[in-house]
Formats: C-alpha cells, sequence, structure tokens
C-alpha cells in the first residue's frame, strides 16, 4: 500500500509513524493510500500536540476479515471504506501505568497520575476544530492511545482503544471495528445487506482527502520569521556571569525585565524559555491576556517545532483570563468550557478572591500534595511561569500566581508604563503571597526592535507629549522611515507602501495593520476591504479568528489598537490613528487637575502614551494614517519638521510625496 508520512524526520513521533506504518502494511493492499502526520499541531484548540494522525482512503473498500469483527456481526459482508485516527504514544514503563476498568489509563510523571485516556479522548475534538477552523468539513475521528512499553496481552478485554507492544495488524483492525459498534448496529437495525466502516458519509472521500491535504501544508517561514527565530534561539543564558546570574537563582528569587516599548521584553521572556526548554527540559508557561500575541507566539513556536505535551518538556502560551478561568473551574469555582462565554464579569472577580483566600492557607509545596492539583497537570505542572506585561496585571492575578507556583518561580516582563487594561501599576514586589523574596529586576534599556530613526521618532513623538521616554536609540541598526497619510489609506497608497515592504525581501505576513473600532470607525472592517483589492487578509478583529494564526504568507495581519502590544512587523500600518488618539483622551479616567497640569492635559497624556504602543511595534517602516486637519495631524506634521530625512507626508490617492 501506499503510505506517506508528514513530519520531522528523525523526531520520536516520525519513528513511532514509521513503525506504525510497518503495521499498517501487514493489513492494507497496495491500491489504499494513507497518510501519516507525525507530531501534528492542531493550533488553536485545546489540545495542541498529537503524536501521529493517520488518514486513509481504501480504493474499492478494503474486505475485513470475519476473525476481525465481533461475533454479532458476522452474519455479512463488512468493508473499510475510510479512517481518521488520533494517535497518542506513550513510551512510561509499566510500573508507571494504571489501567483502570476497561479503558482508562493513567500515567505517573513527576509523582502526579495523569488521566491518559481523557488525554487521548479530547484529540478527536482537536482535530475536528482545527479543520473546521481552516472552513473544511472534518471527517469523523476515533482516538487510539499506543502504551508502546505495555504488553498487548495485559490489556483488558472488551470493548477500548488502547494498543500495546508487539504492534500487530490484526489487532489494530480489531480495535478500529470495535469503535464503531455503535454505528455497526444502526447498520444492522436499518436492513443493511452489508456493513460499511467509513470515516466520512460522503462517497467520495472529500473530506477524508481535504484533511490529508490541510495537514500536508507547511507553515513557510518568511524572511522575518527566520530573524524572530534568530532572535529567539539566540543565547540568553550563557556560560559564566549570566548563568550564576539566571539559571542558579531560579527557584530562588523573583525575576523581572523592565523596559519601554521595542526594548525586547517579550524578546527577552521567549529566550529564557527556550533556552530552559533545550537546555533543562523544563515545562514553562508563558501567560499574556492579549489573544492576538498569544497567535502569534503559537504561530512562532510553530515554526520551531516546539512541544507542548503533557509531562514532558513544552512551552505553553495562554491567556491569562483563560488560564485563571481553568483553575477556577479545578475548584469548582467556574462553569464548564460551554458557558464560560456567559460568566458574568461580577462571578469572575469574586470567585478570584475567594479562591486566593483558600489557597493563603496553603503554601505551594503544601497544595502539590492537594488532590485538585493532582488531577490538573496540565494547569499546575510546571516549572517556571512567564508573565507578559506585568505592569498591567491585576492584583489579584499576581498574588494567584504567587500562591500557586511562589514568586521565586515566576519571571516577569514589565513595560514601565504601557497600560491596556488599567491605569495603576501592578508591584510584582508587593503583596502578601510574595512574603519576604529576593527578586532581581534587569533593566532594557536600549531599542532591540525599532530602527534608529524609528526610536528618534518614539522619543519626539514623547516629548511633544510631555511623556518620559528613555529608550536609548541602537546606533548598530540604522535607519526607518515614517510615512504620514493626511486623508484616506487608498489602494494607490497601499500599493506604494507594499512594493517598498516586499523589495526589501517581505511577504505580507511580515507587515502589520492596526485599526480601531466602534460603528463610526471605517478602519475596522479594513480586512474585508483588503480582500475587495483581491488581497488575503488574517482578521485579528474577529475573536474566532484570534485563537489561530495566520498560515499564509501572503495574508496581511489586521488587529485593533487595543491587541498590538507586543507584536511587531517590519512594515506597520496604523489607521485611524488621530480616532485612535481622540478615544483614548475621550475614555481615560477623570484625574484630579494639579497645579501644573489641568485634567485634560492628563486626558491627552493618557492617550498619547497608549500611542507609544502601535509607535513601538514597526521595525523598518512606520505608517500613520490621520485626517486632513486633525489636531494630532498637526502635531505629526511637528514630527516632520524635526526629522525630515526620515519622515514624509503623503496625500490620499497620491502617488508623491506631499509638499511641505
Amino acid at each position: 500500500m501506499a503510505i506517506d508520512i508528514i513530519g520531522v524526520d528523525g523526531s520520536p513521533e516520525w519513528d513511532a509513524a514509521c513503525e506504525f506504518s510497518d503495521m499498517l502494511s501487514e493489513v492494507f493492499r497496495l491500491p489504499d493510500t494513507v497518510t501519516l502526520v507525525a507530531g501534528a499541531k492542531f493550533w488553536g484548540q485545546g489540545k495542541v500536540d498529537v503524536d501521529i494522525v493517520a488518514l486513509g482512503s481504501m480504493a474499492k473498500g478494503f474486505v475485513i476479515d470475519q476473525k476481525a469483527l465481533p461475533a454479532e456481526f458476522r452474519d455479512r459482508p463488512a468493508y473499510l471504506a475510510s479512517f481518521a485516527l488520533t494517535v497518542e504514544v506513550k513510551d512510561l514503563p509499566p510500573e508507571r501505568l494504571q489501567i483502570v476498568g476497561h479503558n482508562k489509563v493513567l500515567g505517573e510523571y513527576r509523582g502526579t497520575w495523569s488521566d491518559l485516556s481523557e488525554q487521548s479522548f479530547k484529540q478527536k475534538y482537536a482535530a475536528k476544530g482545527f479543520l473546521e477552523d481552516l472552513g473544511l468539513k472534518s471527517p469523523f475521528w476515533h482516538p487510539f492511545l499506543w502504551l508502546r512499553n505495555f504488553p498487548a496481552s495485559q490489556l483488558p478485554t472488551g470493548s477500548h482503544n488502547l494498543l500495546g507492544t508487539p504492534l500487530e495488524g490484526r489487532a489494530f483492525l480489531s480495535r478500529l471495528v470495535d469503535l464503531h459498534r455503535d454505528s455497526l448496529r444502526w447498520q444492522a437495525a436499518q436492513g443493511w445487506s452489508h456493513f460499511v466502516i467509513s470515516a466520512s458519509r460522503s462517497e467520495t472521500m472529500a473530506s477524508v482527502l481535504q484533511a490529508a491535504a490541510a495537514f500536508r501544508k507547511k507553515i513557510q517561514p518568511t524572511a522575518l520569521d527566520r530573524k524572530r527565530v534568530e532572535r529567539v534561539c539566540d543565547r540568553l543564558i550563557k556560560e559564566g556571569e549570566q548563568q550564576q546570574q539566571y539559571v542558579q537563582r531560579l527557584g530562588k528569587q523573583l525575576l523581572v525585565f523592565r523596559g519601554r516599548g521595542g526594548s525586547g521584553k517579550t524578546v527577552t521572556l521567549l529566550r529564557l524559555a527556550k533556552n530552559l526548554y533545550d537546555d533543562f527540559g523544563h515545562r514553562i508557561l508563558f501567560l499574556t491576556y492579549n489573544r492576538a500575541l498569544v497567535s502569534d507566539l503559537r504561530r512562532l513556536f510553530a515554526i520551531l517545532n516546539v512541544s507542548d505535551r503533557l509531562g514532558e518538556r513544552s512551552i505553553s502560551i495562554r491567556t491569562s483570563e483563560k488560564y485563571f478561568f481553568s483553575v477556577l473551574r479545578a475548584w469548582n469555582m467556574a462553569p464548564s468550557d460551554e458557558q464560560e462565554h456567559g460568566y458574568p464579569a461580577e462571578a469572575y472577580q469574586a470567585n478570584k478572591a475567594q479562591l486566593l483566600e483558600l489557597l493563603r492557607l496553603s503554601k505551594p509545596s503544601e497544595l502539590r500534595e492537594d488532590a485538585t492539583w493532582q488531577q490538573n497537570p496540565d494547569l499546575f505542572q510546571w516549572d517556571c511561569v512567564l508573565v507578559d506585561e506585568g505592569q498591567d496585571w491585576p492584583d489579584d492575578e499576581r498574588d494567584l500566581l504567587y500562591s500557586l507556583f511562589g514568586p521565586e518561580n515566576i519571571v516577569v516582563a514589565d513595560g514601565v508604563d504601557q497600560f491596556v487594561r488599567d491605569q495603576t501599576r501592578c508591584d510584582w514586589r508587593s503583596g502578601e503571597p510574595f512574603g519576604n523574596c529576593a527578586a532581581q529586576v534587569v533593566p532594557l534599556r536600549k531599542s532591540l526592535r525599532l530602527k534608529s530613526n524609528l526610536c528618534r521618532a518614539a522619543r519626539t513623538f514623547a516629548l511633544l507629549h510631555g511623556l518620559e521616554w528613555d529608550l536609548e536609540v541602537n546606533d548598530e541598526v540604522p535607519g526607518g522611515r515614517i510615512i504620514i497619510v493626511e486623508g484616506e489609506y487608498t489602494k494607490a497608497i497601499h500599493q506604494i507602501v507594499m512594493e517598498s515592504h516586499s523589495k526589501a525581501g517581505n511577504s505580507p505576513v511580515d507587515s502589520l495593520f492596526c485599526v480601531t473600532g466602534g460603528s463610526e470607525a471605517t478602519s475596522s472592517k479594513f480586512a474585508a476591504v483588503l480582500e475587495a483589492w483581491g488581497e488575503r487578509a488574517w482578521d485579528g478583529t474577529q475573536a474566532e479568528t484570534r485563537e489561530t494564526f495566520p498560515t499564509d504568507p501572503e495574508q496581511y495581519r489586521v488587529v485593533k489598537y487595543e491587541s498590538c502590544r507586543g507584536l511587531e512587523g517590519w512594515t506597520v500600518i496604523c489607521l485611524e490613528f488621530d480616532r485612535f488618539f481622540d478615544l483614548k483622551q475621550l475614555h481615560a479616567k477623570p484625574e484630579e487637575s494639579g497645579l501644573l497640569r489641568t485634567a485634560d492635559a492628563l486626558a491627552k497624556e493618557h492617550a498619547a502614551r497608549w500611542c507609544m504602543i502601535p509607535m513601538t511595534r514597526a521595525i523598518d517602516t512606520l505608517v500613520l494614517q490621520v485626517l486632513t486637519g486633525s489636531r494630532l495631524g498637526a502635531l505629526l506634521h511637528q514630527l516632520r519638521a524635526q526629522h525630515p530625512d526620515f519622515v514624509e507626508m503623503r496625500s490620499e490617492a497620491s502617488d508623491t510625496p506631499a509638499s511641505a
């Protein structure tokens, strides 16, 4: 038979897929085709990593040996038309496995017993969700749990989805048939003349073939992706002094990386995570409240082929809201996943406070013996927790992390004064659970993302609004330009901007469009505008899209301003930048005016501080689109006057820069 294996040659998943392929070759015929995906990733789903995905299409139907059928179905012919399987492979020795009843398997990792059967069962829903997110019809999936070091002779009798060793074709076929018992009984009740086992109702097997094609598609790294990979893979922890500073003190002190926008706080966290993952086999939880950033980092780690597996070394990137919701649910203080979106904010806040009171009764070391902890290793089995944009976290979530893991196992990126959720700074060196823990603050003062001209312009913009801004220009990365568009961002201007973008070797996905919301905002539907221009777009303004990430390098990324922090692009286009400024000024929390600053001045300062976030997302080119004659547009004219060499003005529908 024709068996195609997709994956990383030489990886453990690849080796397992090769063994699985040998077993399938014992059973099926030459005309039958099977695709095996080794190390499949279902991005955007609850279960991300799957050892093997198996998709089979049987030419003219494969006749199933009567001996492989349960006795009640041996009264008529049976055919296998197709199959769609997820296969979770476990190499634990028998003494670290428990089989409870007929089909529940527990595995021991680091002293904690995890439900491997539940983990396997969730994979079929992850596969279905992954394909549906791609706009494809999903076949019917069945999960297998392959215990490679457990004797097949000791597996329970009866109905289950377990495979042992040696892996034999006849045993696999029997288990596959057994998983379709309900379907076979329905067919018998309907009086069918023969039985059919299929992963699709379609006679053409279109959904199985489309699924196989989807898994064949790989993420093609762009030039900017490769640069980002180099930055993340660069050694943060080196032999000597830095190793003494970071590795030997992890688990003994709180570590804080502090810097302005563009100083590389998130990249520094990712470097640390990658070092700990590669060199020490750590399990690392990365938390941020920004869903768009979660999608962006998951794409990056998909390119890096980083694992997100239970019980093994891994880097798991999650939103803080999703994580704390799951923690509350583990203690029966939150509803099920299906009811998550209807969870009242007041109940969420009250239950966080209730859980915090409960956790204060125990130390993290004592919590590890708690039944809730033991039963939820995917929530609590982490060696280190990395917190992004820590200055903007609520105090109760800080204290919950300290109560669960201890401040000595936390690393924080602190953005100084870039607030999105609140204007009150979170101090990570305070709070009752912090106690007397030692802390180390590492200042990041030099621009890591912005080319030198962009850093100079950002500093000028800050000074024009009276903001403190001490990010040092990195003259080792010269260049950068700003384009101020007065009027509409037209297709003609778009083509001019993107021509320069592509000449630098970049793809559309390496750019970033920031848009504002509201019923009167024209840019909120800009993804549709791009598609009307014949372009492709990944619309991060939609909640259902933010759980995924762009897989096509020809897609332009579109996000709301509130979701752009932590993201970057070679070219960043800020649409309706003046409207964004005005909205943030309007919605600023009322402050008491002082002797030197009025409430209006404080509101403008708040809006300007917000604007510094999108202004520090670009690496090379920053486009700021404003209405002609707007108040912010007038200030941008001052920016151009101070930096005429790299700040230019364009008007809508013009092919040449506007006159000074």
